[in-house]
């Protein structure tokens, strides 16, 4: 019996610490992550969108996809964990520093320096 419940607790550390998130950005923003909503203002709007980050040694190749518009390309340079440099944009407000504002492996809040509206945030997840 206390063997068994040494490998149950041995076995549930082992998972809590494999499903840690990561402390570094660089780690978890090489995705495709959906947008759970965006907020203007007061309001959260909920619509069909998605961002992909492909930030390597070699490549920082970037888009955005927004339901009914063009997607936007631009190239990214990860700063530190709470900095992104969007540059080479085909969109003006897709250009300059973004601030991460929180990360984890399944949500990411992004808001970027040429805001279109006032409070303007990205949650993605």
């Amino acid at each position: 019996m206390l063997q068994r419940i040494s490998k149950i607790i041995l076995l549930s550390c082992f998972t809590l610490v494999s499903c840690e998130d990561s402390d570094n950005l660089d780690e978890v923003i090489n995705d495709t992550w959906q947008l759970e909503w965006k907020r203007c203002g007061v309001f959260q709007n909920y619509y069909s969108a998605k961002i992909h980050f492909e930030i390597t040694d070699t490549s920082n190749y970037c888009w955005y996809k927004e339901q009914n518009a063009d997607t936007v390309y631009f190239e990214t340079t990860v700063i530190d964990n709470q900095t992104l440099l969007l540059q080479n944009s085909s969109d003006e407000h897709w250009k300059g520093e973004m601030k991460v504002l929180d990360f984890t492996s399944k949500r990411l809040d992004l808001e970027r320096s040429n805001k279109e509206c006032e409070h303007e945030l990205y949650r993605f997840k």
